[in-house]
């Protein structure tokens, strides 16, 4: 009798010990059940190509608790569906989201790193624009001319050629490496050019300001001598001839007259030759150099600066 209800109790530990850890293992998680139900059917949903349905399955997963991976997926599955900033701001949000053990941190971060270069390769980026004057026509990448937006353009990452008409005429071009998820700038400008005319005769050559200069100061200075001739030297000359000297007197009268007279003969000399080159500058200009030609000054500017070109015509 003893020996019997030794076993009892042998029978009854042994089932404690077994059974009832085996019936907690095997009751079911209901809520990591349906997780693991909606994370199955985006990703199948995902290699079918429905993003939407992916969309909306990670979605309700999310609103019963949110996981690291399945805003990793939620982002990829709204990038395939070309909605790329919310895939951006998926992505943002799985950084500060609660971690599973699988897959490894390591291996999320890794495709995250993946994924966001995606983006960056595949969804377009957008350009501001700038047209001067703002009448420009505007043509990317060949395509019909349009008028210069207001907006902000969406545009695929890569290089691009924008192209500004007046009038059907180009007037301005600039090439462009465009980002995806950034935006640009392209400033489209038309050169302005500004045209100038000298003064010039109907029917003859323009006279240069050189001649009037070499005219001017030729008959200034011949004026200049008269004037030294009769205030200074003609009554030099008259006093010499009536007034009584003594020897030194005389000698002394008589060098400074003679130096008077040098004076005002170089200036007489000099008067006549810039007057004589005066003269034969206004002979070139009246009868041999012709109608004077207007000068072009072109004005530019662009994205790398400012700058003027000249023109000359002889």
């Amino acid at each position: 009798m003893e020996r019997c209800l030794r076993n009892l109790v042998v029978g009854m530990v042994v089932l404690v010990t077994v059974l009832v850890p085996a019936l907690a293992c095997a009751k079911k998680n209901p809520v990591k059940e349906q997780l693991l139900k909606l994370n199955e059917e985006a990703v199948e949903a995902l290699a079918a190509g429905d993003y939407v349905l992916a969309i909306e399955r990670l979605e309700e997963s999310l609103a019963i608790e949110e996981l690291n991976v399945t805003y990793l997926n939620l982002g990829r599955a709204y990038a395939k569906n070309g909605q790329c900033n919310k895939a951006l701001e998926a992505y943002d949000r799985m950084a500060v989201a609660p971690r599973v053990d699988e897959p490894s941190p390591e291996l999320i971060f890794a495709t995250l790193t993946k994924y966001r270069a995606e983006l960056l390769e595949t969804c377009p980026g957008k350009v501001r624009i700038r047209c001067n004057p703002s009448t420009l026509q505007v043509s990317v990448d060949g395509a019909a001319p349009m008028a210069c937006p207001e907006r902000l353009q969406e545009v695929a990452p890569g290089p691009h050629r924008f192209d500004a008409f007046d009038a059907g005429e180009l007037v301005s071009s600039q090439e462009n490496e465009i980002e995806g998820m950034s935006i640009s700038y392209v400033d489209l400008i038309k050169p302005q050019v500004i045209e100038y005319k000298s003064a010039e005769a109907d029917n003859a050559g323009s006279i240069s300001g050189l001649t009037w200069a070499a005219l001017g100061t030729g008959a200034g200075l011949l004026l200049m001598a008269a004037v030294i001739d009769q205030a200074f030297i003609a009554p030099d000359v008259e006093h010499a001839n009536t007034a009584l000297f003594t020897p030194a007197d005389a000698q002394m009268f008589s060098d400074a007259l003679d130096t008077k007279q040098t004076v005002n003969a170089v200036v007489l000399i000099g008067g006549g030759v810039v007057l004589a080159t005066g003269l034969g500058s206004l002979a070139y200009d009246l009868f041999f150099s012709g109608p004077a030609q207007p000068d072009e000054v072109s004005a530019w500017a662009n994205a790398e600066g400012l700058g003027l070109t000249f023109q000359m015509r002889f």
